[in-house]
């Protein structure tokens, strides 16, 4: 029975012992593979300091330049530097185009297309084969495919003008527009303005239009882009000036001649008719002279 009683206790303190064993083991197995996990993270990262990623590729831009107008579809070369290097793209809007590596290529004629005239932009990628990307190359070209329009919308051909020069409206629109002037056939006039896109008054210049004879007077409007594109609209008026009355041209007319010759009857008739009663005066004066003395 006391043997019995021995093991027992030798049992429950085998138990006791184990117990405790795990739960010290446990707690310090946490530990440690906490530590392993921080030397472990650590070493990674010296690692990555002392052997840093190979970087993304050198990308150069061939064409076209930057801040450039182009009035057809440009060329697009690239040149990428890597010895890891995998893929070479553009990207206009959404549209994503991959291009060869120092190749020459148009930019692609359905982006063309659908472009509307003015401002875009093209941007530039490249990366390798371990993902580094080069996407640091932004184009900012300007679509313009036609020459300026001008539409000369005030005043209707033909109309007339006296002594004032007259003020013509026009629009005048480019997606580049640069310069503008105008002409008066026939003459060395010509007149440079700064145009607007848009609506544009003008008026004539009045020393020039003083100095044209009456008749029909021909406008020319120009206008010409960055590219040196021009076009032009034109208008045809009329100079009338009023006449200038020439007195003694109209004395020395045949209305002017019969005038005076009534005025003079005039002046006749009423000399006479002065005279005549000037006559009837005296001889009443001499009748009461007489009848005094009598």
């Amino acid at each position: 029975m006391k043997k019995l009683n021995i093991k027992n206790k030798e049992i429950r303190l085998l138990v006791l012992v184990g117990v405790l064993t795990f739960l010290f083991i446990s707690v310090n197995s946490n530990q440690f593979l906490s530590f392993l996990d921080n030397n472990t993270n650590q070493e990674s990262q010296n690692f990555q300091n002392d052997f840093p990623r190979a970087s993304a590729p050198i990308v150069n831009v061939i064409l076209p330049a930057n801040n450039t107008v182009v009035g057809a579809r440009p060329l697009i070369q690239v040149t990428a530097i890597d010895v890891n290097l995998d893929l070479i793209w553009y990207r206009i809007a959404s549209n994503i185009i991959f291009i060869n590596n120092d190749s020459a290529e148009l930019l692609n004629l359905l982006i063309w297309n659908a472009l509307p005239e003015g401002p875009f932009t093209i941007e530039l990628f490249a990366n390798d084969t371990a993902g580094n990307l080069n996407n640091f190359h932004t184009l900012n070209l300007t679509k313009d495919t036609s020459a300026p329009i001008v539409d000369i919308v005030h005043p209707l051909p033909d109309e007339t003008y006296s002594t004032s020069a007259p003020q013509i409206t026009l629009n005048i629109n480019d997606a580049t527009l640069d310069s503008a002037w105008y002409y008066i056939a026939g003459t060395n006039f010509t007149f440079q303005f700064t145009p607007s896109l848009g609506t544009n008054i003008i008026t004539i210049n009045q020393e020039a239009w003083n100095s044209l004879s009456e008749g029909n007077v021909t406008i020319i409007f120009y206008a010409n882009d960055s590219l040196g594109r021009i076009s032009f609209d034109s208008i045809r008026l009329e100079k009338d000036l009023p006449e200038v009355f020439d007195f003694i041209a109209f004395l020395l007319s045949p209305p002017g001649l019969t005038i005076i010759g009534i005025v003079i009857a005039i002046v006749i008739v009423v000399i006479l008719l002065r005279r005549r009663s000037y006559h009837r005066t005296s001889e009443k004066e001499v009748r009461k002279i007489e009848s005094l003395w009598d």
